[in-house]
């Protein structure tokens, strides 16, 4: 395993117990769209895009996860 924490969906999955939890994101249009710090909304489309959700690399796992079933 890698260093750090690992991403968002995989604490939750963790933490919960379930393997396909809902996240409710609110306001994402507020978190700014300057690319130097990489834009939020980048991030999320490859959470919620179906195709690059199969295939998301996580960090910490040193490996890829299948965000498909999240909603």
């Amino acid at each position: 395993m890698g260093d750090g924490t690992p991403s968002m969906p995989i604490a939750l999955i963790n933490e919960h117990k379930i393997a396909n939890p809902t996240i409710m994101i609110d306001e994402v249009e507020k978190s700014g769209g300057s690319a130097h710090n990489g834009r939020a909304i980048d991030s999320l489309l490859n959470l919620f895009e179906p195709t690059s959700s199969k295939r998301s690399f996580d960090e910490h796992l040193c490996g890829n996860c299948d965000f498909s079933h999240i909603s």
